[in-house]
């Protein structure tokens, strides 16, 4: 009896105390912070070891997104993530070994992933996984501060260069007619049992008429006038917000479905913001079209009404502010 009541306490210390969520019976055995803690020393964070290795790891300034990046809490090997090509933190894990390299740790997100239960692993900063957690992110914050700052400088130049190749595209888009914007049929990579969700994007890619909409309501400089029904008052121009990051996710994809000239389309992003709206698709598992569906249009309806509640409450507070003063 008195082993079976030191084992569960041993359980319960993993495990977060604010969580009903089910706790992951790896910990124990996948994470080892003296090894992880050696293995940190002088490490280059957002980079792949086996991408380098291997001599497929790009600049950071020449890719338009770097692939997320996973830590093995067992090692700390760092591999490229699920949507990337190689997806070297899995295969990290699939090699046969006598232990368990099962826990591996978002340097993203600082989310972590048990790949035995196919499922993230809550934790809280009073556990063993929380403080190796909240250590991890301390070295990453010592280490990458002057990286981050050439990179974001980096990025402001490429900013600015990407704002007027869109200017000249969209002269170049509003030049043509309707009737040849007709979509043409590309591929979808497979971002793991995800067949169910590229179905349903490929018949919406070709829809013109969804992204003729959502192009509408993406356009940052749209403008609304109110007319105060006083003469005395000056119009009021309200600036419209922006829409939802699904919302805006579903643009971008058929805006690339349509003007890309690869002969297959990643639709990682757009996947990522669906699993946020509801999380039974964060597993990557084989689910239903019909269900996958019906969450992406509830989920932009949402943001649409959000978006539209917003902008009427900012109008009630204009006219009333003019009508006080």
């Amino acid at each position: 009896m008195g082993k079976k009541r030191t084992k569960g306490k041993t359980a319960q210390a993993d495990e977060s105390p604010d969580t009903l969520e089910p706790v992951c019976k790896h910990i124990r055995k996948g994470l080892e912070q003296t090894h992880l803690k050696k293995a940190l020393l002088n490490v280059e964070w957002h980079i792949c070891q086996d991408c380098k290795a291997d001599n497929k790891q790009e600049e950071p300034e020449e890719t338009d997104e770097s692939p997320s990046i996973w830590l093995c809490l067992k090692c700390g090997h760092r591999g490229c993530g699920r949507n990337s090509q190689e997806q070297h933190a899995l295969k990290h894990y699939t090699t046969p070994r006598s232990d368990p390299h099962c826990l591996v740790l978002s340097l993203d997100n600082w989310s972590v992933w048990c790949y035995v239960c196919d499922n993230e692993v809550p934790y809280s900063t009073s556990t063993r996984l929380g403080q190796t957690v909240d250590y991890v992110r301390k070295q990453v914050c010592v280490n990458t501060s002057q990286e981050s700052k050439q990179l974001e400088n980096k990025k402001i130049i490429k900013d600015n260069r990407n704002e007027q190749e869109k200017e000249v595209s969209l002269k170049e888009e509003n030049s043509h007619s309707s009737t040849n914007s007709e979509v043409t049929v590309k591929g979808l990579s497979n971002l793991g049992n995800t067949c169910f969700f590229n179905a349903v994007m490929q018949n919406l890619s070709q829809t013109p008429a969804l992204r003729e909409l959502l192009k509408e309501a993406k356009m940052s400089d749209a403008t609304i006038k109110i007319e105060p029904p006083e003469f005395s008052m000056e119009p009021q121009l309200i600036r419209l917000d922006q829409p939802g990051p699904l919302t805006l996710a579903m643009y971008q994809f058929l805006t690339e479905m349509q003007e890309t000239k690869k002969g297959i389309v990643t639709p990682k992003e757009l996947f990522a913001q669906v699993c946020k709206k509801a999380i039974r698709f964060k597993g990557y598992q084989q689910q239903d079209s019909q269900e996958l569906l019906r969450y992406l249009l509830d989920g932009m309806r949402a943001e649409e009404i959000q978006n539209t509640k917003r902008k009427r409450e900012y109008e009630a507070s204009s006219i009333e502010s003019l009508v006080e003063n």
